[in-house]
């Protein structure tokens, strides 16, 4: 009856948050070196016990580029710098994903037969003699610039001052598969077309930035299995990104500047050249729907979340 109950309030969640978003397929991930993976075989001999050795959901809020030239014989140097914001969600709004996701990610393991250990199973263990244990709910800013990073509410794991989980290839003695998660969800992309790139260096003295909205869940996101007995690892990497669409208006957003000619004044004896410098900075907001990004990125995320879990259960057959 447990089970049953489990597997039933994974299923409203997720239901919940699949409502006619526009999100791309279930992944494929690599394999073999290409992912990092190592003696995965051994996942054969894997417990059906899990340890999530850390969870963190890092939403872009903030995307800044910038790009510069230097000055020239006859030129000033120049730099352009371009600052795009999300509005209209809150700081609670982010976790709560995060709080959903994470029961539905510990119900799906559940629902495959899997027992999902605690932190309390590192207890005094050498791996986390340098690290704290730390309960989640508290979102940082300063983990990944311009990201709002979040753990689950409530969730305990162990992390040293700088945020980083212990090492679960370090974890020798402890009878589970140790999973690591971190994600990145951005939602703005260098949209400068390459011919656009190449006049832009042809010409010289010019600075440009140019950037569109493109949520999705980044390709370098890390899901991570390790079984430290064996030292087996598997790693879920995606072969391409996970696109949301239909939350964002599409739109270019753009910052530029040109160098100005060097002015030359004629001292008699000598001629000193004055160059004028020229730095433009715009910052502006995306147009985005808060209701459309909550549940198109839930759904994304739960999609990578459960695809990663079938592929771990892949080894093990």
């Amino acid at each position: 009856m447990k089970k049953l109950f489990t597997l039933l309030f994974a299923l409203c969640i997720v239901s919940f948050y699949t409502i006619a978003q526009e999100v791309s397929e279930v992944p494929e991930f690599k394999t073999g070196r290409a992912a990092g993976n190592s003696l995965e075989n051994k996942l054969k001999k894997s417990p059906k016990k899990i340890l999530i050795n850390s969870f963190r959901i890092n939403y872009q809020i903030l995307y800044t580029d910038w790009e510069g030239t230097r000055a020239g014989v006859y030129t000033g140097k120049t730099s352009a710098e371009l600052t795009v914001a999300f509005e209209g969600m809150a700081e609670a709004d982010y976790q709560k994903i995060t709080d959903d996701l994470y029961q539905v990610y510990i119900a799906n393991f559940q629902s495959l037969g899997y027992e999902v250990l605690s932190a309390e199973v590192l207890d005094g263990h050498k791996a986390v003699k340098k690290h704290s244990l730390t309960t989640g709910g508290q979102a940082s800013y300063a983990i990944k610039d311009g990201y709002i990073a979040t753990t689950p509410t409530g969730f305990q794991y162990y992390a040293d001052e700088k945020s980083r989980p212990a090492l679960a290839g370090k974890m020798r003695g402890v009878d589970a598969v140790v999973v690591d998660i971190n994600i990145d969800v951005p939602f703005m992309i260098d949209s400068e077309s390459g011919a656009s790139k190449l006049a832009t260096k042809a010409v010289g003295g010019v600075s440009k930035v140019v950037a569109s909205p493109s949520l999705r869940i980044d390709g370098g996101s890390d899901i991570t299995f390790v079984d430290p007995a064996f030292l087996a690892v598997v790693k879920a990497v995606m072969k391409d990104e996970i696109t949301i669409g239909g939350v964002f208006k599409d739109e270019k957003f753009k910052a530029s500047s040109a160098a100005q000619t060097n002015t030359s004044y004629d001292l008699g004896h000598i001629t000193r050249v004055y160059s004028t410098d020229v730095n433009t900075s715009k910052v502006q907001v995306a147009e985005g729907d808060p209701e459309k990004y909550k549940k198109g990125v839930a759904e994304a995320v739960n999609k990578l979340l459960v695809a990663a879990n079938n592929h771990l259960v892949s080894f093990t057959k």
